[in-house]
């Protein structure tokens, strides 16, 4: 299959990775120039979990220059780009491709799915970890549980189970999710839970197991958000104790941070809206006390906002009139600029 993935942080290049290893026609759609200039010279590095490491050569381009049609657009972007990542590839999607988000938070599928064919559209969710080390280096250190790939219709069809063969060849142990919404709050139960204490506490996903006060606030964040999870209607996996699954994954990745963490000491934006932010806005159309989850939220909100924090991102010059988005209050995704 010919399959774009754009952004090439850490799971977008492992999953380039091993999909080109699976025998696919792969391509990286990167904005930051430096990230590609670095690929193209020098390669991506990938650290397996045994501290392995091998050099790819992959394909990197901005989206302008993507050509298609593509039978694959995978999305590895900040869920608050999501929308600026389906205008900038729109050219390469055909009838036939399908497009999946592999990203934190919910709504991402939503926001495609105003512009792509609903029945084309999936997500994938994936308990292990991968951390960009440098522009062309990431680490692979492991995790717990299946990669759950599900059509945002909940109808499987013959094209998608191709999609679902050719990840199966990527070594992760597969599931089909008869429910994408329930298997993506499940993925979100992790996220709340981990993502904001780790950023908070600047402490790796490893570290953060094993302090039992860190475990209690955890557990209360992940129990606030499977019961959110529960009035939605959606089925919580171990839902007598939906915090284990999170506490297996946290030993298995072991010294990678989270992305949030990531996001504040390279004084980023960070994902707190689609995380946490959309526990609590679900909370509240339910009527479901969520105490935790807003103490998290505000403070990762209150991280952002200190003057040391408020810097530039990373300099992305590839596309004019590319500008930094303001900090919003507890609010969904809004468009943004080609990524």
């Amino acid at each position: 299959m010919k399959i774009a993935i754009v952004g090439a942080g850490a799971l977008g290049s492992l999953f380039a990775c091993l999909l080109q290893d699976a025998g696919q026609d792969v391509t990286l759609v990167e904005r930051n120039r430096t990230t590609i200039r670095v690929i193209r010279s020098k390669g991506l590095w990938l650290e397996d979990a045994s501290g392995n490491e091998r050099n790819y050569r992959i394909p990197i381009t901005l989206s302008p220059r993507l050509e298609g049609p593509i039978d694959v657009l995978l999305l590895f972007v900040k869920s608050y780009d999501t929308q600026a990542a389906v205008n900038c590839t729109h050219h390469v999607v055909g009838p036939q491709t399908y497009v999946g988000s592999f990203q934190n938070g919910v709504g991402n599928m939503e926001i495609i799915a105003n512009t792509v064919v609903k029945d084309r559209v999936f997500c994938g969710s994936l308990p292990y970890s991968s951390m960009q080390i440098a522009e062309n280096r990431i680490r692979f250190s492991g995790g717990s549980g299946s990669l759950r790939l599900g059509k945002f219709d909940n109808c499987v069809d013959a094209g998608f189970n191709a999609v679902v063969e050719v990840f199966s060849r990527t070594g992760f142990p597969i599931e089909v999710a008869g429910d994408a919404e329930s298997s993506l709050w499940n993925k979100l139960l992790m996220n709340a839970g981990a993502n904001p204490l780790s950023a908070i506490t600047g402490l790796s996903c490893g570290e953060l197991v094993q302090d039992e006060r860190l475990q209690e606030i955890m557990e209360l964040a992940v129990r606030e958000a499977a019961a959110v999870a529960m009035a939605k209607g959606l089925r919580i996996d171990q839902a007598g104790d939906p915090v284990r699954p999170l506490f297996d994954a946290l030993k298995g990745i072991g010294r990678n941070k989270t992305t949030m963490l990531q996001d504040i000491e390279r004084h980023g934006r960070t994902e707190i809206d689609a995380i946490n932010g959309a526990v609590i806005r679900e909370a509240e159309r339910l009527g479901v006390s969520v105490p935790v989850n807003r103490i998290l939220f505000n403070l990762v909100r209150f991280m952002e906002r200190r003057p040391e924090q408020q810097q530039p991102e990373p300099a992305i010059t590839d596309l004019p009139g590319l500008s930094a988005q303001p900090l919003r209050s507890v609010s969904a995704p809004s468009p943004g600029t080609c990524p």
